[in-house]
């Protein structure tokens, strides 16, 4: 479902019927009972480990690759991940915090979840270098929510999950779920993780 003044860049394609509301745009092509690339039949490989990893409120912290439980950031902190597979439980990012990619080069990183991926209002994700080409979540399960007035980067994968992108939302990159919804005056620009998908499917 694409609600009311929705924006999406790019194709709009699915499995059952493409629903747009009243003022939403499409740029590409929209195909309703569409059979879903092969590509975006996957289950993430996730095997949590390790503790959990919570950036307290206002602080900043780096993390390298690797596998824990939960990643929680609170409330205007900031996270920085560097290239790499990472995997964890459930992630949750609160309100106004920061995400942050340091993809050098042709780097970059792929994040398994087992769970949820709770990314709340005013989230901003950065890419320096880089950008949403160099990022892939594989979500085996759960919902996916990107919340009100949030900037976000990356392809997500969740074959069986329904995945929300909140008003006013910006999205650079792609959306596969279970069920997507766009809700009013959010917008995606399209940007899908080529070079991953490549890496990890097709070599």
């Amino acid at each position: 479902m694409i609600h009311n003044k929705a924006r999406v860049g790019g194709d709009a394609r699915a499995a059952g019927k493409v629903k747009l509301k009243s003022k939403a745009t499409v740029e590409g092509e929209i195909e309703s009972h569409a059979p879903i690339p092969p590509v975006t039949q996957v289950s993430a490989s996730v095997n949590t480990c390790g503790s959990d990893v919570i950036v307290d409120k206002g602080d900043a912290l780096s993390l390298g690759p690797g596998c824990s439980r939960l990643l929680i950031v609170e409330e205007d902190a900031t996270l920085t991940l560097t290239a790499g597979h990472y995997a964890f439980e459930r992630i949750e990012i609160k309100m106004n915090a920061t995400l942050q990619f340091a993809l050098p080069g042709d780097d970059y990183v792929v994040i398994d979840v087992a769970d949820t991926i709770d990314l709340q209002e005013g989230v901003v994700m950065t890419a320096q270098p880089g950008g949403a080409a160099g990022i892939l979540f594989r979500v085996a399960g759960g919902d996916v929510k990107l919340g009100k007035e949030g900037t976000f980067l990356g392809t997500f994968i969740a074959p069986d999950a329904h995945i929300d992108q909140l008003e006013g939302a910006f999205l650079t990159g792609a959306l596969y779920g279970g069920k997507v919804q766009i809700k009013k005056d959010a917008a995606i620009v399209s940007e899908p993780a080529l070079d991953p998908f490549i890496d990890l499917y097709l070599r």
